[in-house]
């Protein structure tokens, strides 16, 4: 396929991988979020270990409550996020998912580590609990502290469709009907189950979920 145009279901900080990539291959990439996010409830003060962030907005609706605290993260996309706008974290995060498309591995991998602290997981209203719920009660935490919430927008005609949550998908169909000649791209199971089951028959999983990967996925056209 000889492709020339990308959307993307989310905000790109500047001179990311992905927007150089295209730039130096003539193709048009498009980079809107179709979701926003608003708090519900203030971060509370844990006694908990470790605290646990899936997501980019989970840690940013949660960063001020984190003094003297061990902290994890779902995976490097999330991990270089967080600290490409608050790098004196770094030092804290001493987990790092690897295998970001398979939650499950992820979840292993994570109890083993912690052991037998305790965690929290600052979530939002529409959490996966894929890995919260692979640990003990006993031993968690969960704080509701954000809800998500539709920023649908007309979205120019691409050759190419990735989509980066469940959410996304959901807010794109707000506005938009399903190109017929265009190929999908899912960021994670979850995504990529919602994106079947609202009849996006064609669309296929990243093989991680990280820029990088896209970018891989993207040269097996040029």
């Amino acid at each position: 396929m000889d492709f020339k145009s990308v959307f993307i279901s989310t905000d790109l900080a500047e001179n990311n991988l992905l927007s150089s990539y295209c730039e130096k291959n003539t193709i048009e990439l498009v980079a809107n979020s179709l979701i926003r996010f608003e708090e519900i409830n203030n971060p509370q003060k844990s006694k908990a270990e470790v605290i646990f962030f899936s997501s980019l907005r989970s840690f940013q609706f949660f960063k001020d409550s984190l003094e003297n605290k061990l902290l994890a993260s779902y995976g490097k996309a999330t991990f270089d996020k967080i600290i490409e706008t608050n790098p004196e974290f770094k030092n804290q995060f001493k987990f790092i998912g690897q295998n970001t498309s398979n939650p499950k591995i992820i979840a292993e991998e994570f109890k083993i580590w912690l052991g037998k602290r305790n965690v929290l997981f600052p979530i939002g209203e529409k959490s996966n609990r894929s890995i919260s719920s692979e640990i003990p009660e006993n031993q968690k935490k969960e704080q509701l502290i954000y809800r998500t919430i539709s920023d649908s927008k007309i979205v120019p005609i691409s050759d190419i469709y990735v989509f980066t949550s469940p959410s996304n998908v959901d807010s794109f169909l707000l506005e938009n009907e399903i190109p017929k000649s265009a190929i999908f791209i899912a960021w994670g199971k979850s995504t990529l189950k919602r994106m079947k089951d609202l009849g996006f028959e064609n669309a296929r999983e990243l093989e991680k979920s990280s820029l990088e990967s896209l970018i891989d996925f993207l040269r097996s056209f040029v």
